[in-house]
Protein backbone atom coordinates (compact mmCIF):
# COMPACT_ATOMS: atom_id res chain seq x y z
CA UNK A 1 0.00 0.00 0.00
CA UNK A 2 2.83 2.39 0.88
CA UNK A 3 4.50 1.64 -2.47
CA UNK A 4 1.28 2.39 -4.32
CA UNK A 5 0.84 5.65 -2.43
CA UNK A 6 4.46 6.60 -3.13
CA UNK A 7 3.99 5.77 -6.82
CA UNK A 8 0.85 7.94 -6.99
CA UNK A 9 2.67 10.86 -5.32
CA UNK A 10 5.62 10.55 -7.74
CA UNK A 11 3.35 10.36 -10.79
CA UNK A 12 1.23 13.27 -9.54
CA UNK A 13 4.36 15.38 -8.94
CA UNK A 14 5.71 14.56 -12.41
CA UNK A 15 2.41 15.41 -14.10
CA UNK A 16 2.18 18.66 -12.13
CA UNK A 17 5.70 19.68 -13.12
CA UNK A 18 5.16 18.85 -16.78
CA UNK A 19 1.81 20.65 -16.88
CA UNK A 20 3.07 23.76 -15.10
CA UNK A 21 6.19 23.80 -17.28
CA UNK A 22 4.06 23.68 -20.41
CA UNK A 23 1.78 26.51 -19.32
CA UNK A 24 4.09 28.79 -17.39
CA UNK A 25 5.72 31.55 -19.36
CA UNK A 26 9.32 32.41 -18.91
CA UNK A 27 10.11 35.81 -17.48
CA UNK A 28 8.85 38.34 -19.99
CA UNK A 29 10.52 41.58 -21.01
CA UNK A 30 8.51 44.73 -21.63
CA UNK A 31 8.85 44.09 -25.38
CA UNK A 32 7.58 40.52 -24.91
CA UNK A 33 4.49 41.76 -23.07
CA UNK A 34 3.81 44.49 -25.63
CA UNK A 35 4.23 42.06 -28.54
CA UNK A 36 1.95 39.54 -26.80
CA UNK A 37 -0.79 42.15 -26.39
CA UNK A 38 -0.40 43.37 -29.98
CA UNK A 39 -0.59 39.78 -31.24
CA UNK A 40 -3.72 38.85 -29.31
CA UNK A 41 -5.51 42.19 -29.57
CA UNK A 42 -4.77 43.04 -33.18
CA UNK A 43 -2.92 40.48 -35.26
CA UNK A 44 -5.60 40.64 -37.97
CA UNK A 45 -5.31 44.42 -38.25
CA UNK A 46 -3.20 46.35 -40.75
CA UNK A 47 0.35 47.20 -39.66
CA UNK A 48 -0.59 50.81 -38.86
CA UNK A 49 -3.52 49.57 -36.77
CA UNK A 50 -1.19 47.39 -34.76
CA UNK A 51 1.04 50.39 -34.09
CA UNK A 52 -2.05 52.32 -32.91
CA UNK A 53 -2.91 49.44 -30.55
CA UNK A 54 0.66 49.52 -29.22
CA UNK A 55 0.35 53.28 -28.72
CA UNK A 56 -2.78 52.82 -26.61
CA UNK A 57 -1.06 50.19 -24.50
CA UNK A 58 1.88 52.52 -23.93
CA UNK A 59 -0.47 55.43 -23.17
CA UNK A 60 -2.21 53.27 -20.55
CA UNK A 61 1.02 52.07 -18.96
CA UNK A 62 1.99 53.63 -15.65
CA UNK A 63 4.56 51.32 -14.05
CA UNK A 64 5.20 48.52 -16.51
CA UNK A 65 3.78 47.20 -19.76
CA UNK A 66 3.60 43.69 -18.33
CA UNK A 67 1.62 44.84 -15.28
CA UNK A 68 -0.71 46.83 -17.52
CA UNK A 69 -1.53 44.14 -20.08
CA UNK A 70 -1.72 41.42 -17.41
CA UNK A 71 -3.88 43.47 -15.07
CA UNK A 72 -6.50 41.33 -13.32
CA UNK A 73 -9.12 44.01 -14.10
CA UNK A 74 -8.91 42.89 -17.75
CA UNK A 75 -7.90 46.24 -19.20
CA UNK A 76 -7.01 44.25 -22.32
CA UNK A 77 -9.57 41.51 -22.89
CA UNK A 78 -7.23 38.86 -24.30
CA UNK A 79 -5.69 38.43 -20.87
CA UNK A 80 -8.98 37.29 -19.33
CA UNK A 81 -10.41 35.13 -22.11
CA UNK A 82 -9.43 31.89 -20.38
CA UNK A 83 -7.02 30.84 -23.13
CA UNK A 84 -3.30 30.27 -22.82
CA UNK A 85 -1.30 33.01 -24.51
CA UNK A 86 0.55 30.94 -27.09
CA UNK A 87 1.47 32.79 -30.27
CA UNK A 88 1.06 30.04 -32.87
CA UNK A 89 1.09 32.17 -36.04
CA UNK A 90 4.83 32.71 -36.58
CA UNK A 91 4.44 35.49 -39.14
CA UNK A 92 1.95 37.40 -36.98
CA UNK A 93 4.28 36.95 -34.00
CA UNK A 94 7.19 38.42 -35.97
CA UNK A 95 5.04 41.40 -36.99
CA UNK A 96 3.92 41.90 -33.38
CA UNK A 97 7.54 41.98 -32.20
CA UNK A 98 8.46 44.42 -34.97
CA UNK A 99 5.55 46.68 -34.06
CA UNK A 100 6.45 46.45 -30.36
CA UNK A 101 10.05 47.46 -31.07
CA UNK A 102 8.93 50.37 -33.26
CA UNK A 103 6.44 51.58 -30.64
CA UNK A 104 9.00 51.32 -27.86
CA UNK A 105 11.37 53.34 -30.05
CA UNK A 106 8.75 56.09 -30.36
CA UNK A 107 6.68 55.25 -33.47
CA UNK A 108 3.16 56.69 -33.20
CA UNK A 109 0.11 57.02 -35.39
CA UNK A 110 -0.09 60.82 -35.46
CA UNK A 111 -3.86 61.27 -35.51
CA UNK A 112 -4.26 58.69 -32.74
CA UNK A 113 -1.25 59.58 -30.60
CA UNK A 114 -3.44 60.54 -27.63
CA UNK A 115 -5.63 57.43 -27.78
CA UNK A 116 -6.18 55.76 -24.44
CA UNK A 117 -8.81 53.17 -25.40
CA UNK A 118 -9.93 51.10 -28.34
CA UNK A 119 -12.39 48.38 -29.11
CA UNK A 120 -13.35 46.25 -32.08
CA UNK A 121 -16.22 47.55 -34.19
CA UNK A 122 -18.35 44.52 -33.36
CA UNK A 123 -18.56 45.28 -29.62
CA UNK A 124 -19.98 48.23 -27.69
CA UNK A 125 -18.25 48.62 -24.32
CA UNK A 126 -19.97 50.65 -21.62
CA UNK A 127 -17.24 53.32 -21.70
CA UNK A 128 -17.36 54.09 -25.43
CA UNK A 129 -20.01 56.79 -25.02
CA UNK A 130 -18.05 58.59 -22.29
CA UNK A 131 -14.83 59.13 -24.27
CA UNK A 132 -13.93 61.25 -27.27
CA UNK A 133 -13.89 59.21 -30.48
CA UNK A 134 -10.79 60.05 -32.53
CA UNK A 135 -10.68 57.54 -35.37
CA UNK A 136 -10.80 54.05 -36.76
CA UNK A 137 -8.19 51.79 -38.32
CA UNK A 138 -9.30 48.43 -39.60
CA UNK A 139 -11.85 47.02 -37.19
CA UNK A 140 -10.68 49.05 -34.18
CA UNK A 141 -12.20 52.33 -33.00
CA UNK A 142 -9.96 54.62 -30.96
CA UNK A 143 -10.85 57.06 -28.18
CA UNK A 144 -9.11 59.44 -25.81
CA UNK A 145 -9.97 60.52 -22.31
CA UNK A 146 -10.74 58.90 -19.00
CA UNK A 147 -13.63 56.59 -18.30
CA UNK A 148 -16.13 58.31 -16.02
Amino acid sequence: MKKLLLFIVIVWTFISLVTVGAWASPVQTEQDCLAEAIYFEGRGEPFIGQIAIANVILNRTTKSICLTVHDKRCIFSYWCDGKHEIMKDVKAKEVAYTVARLALDGAVVARLDEATHYHADYVNPYWSGTLEYIGQIGKHLFYKGKVL
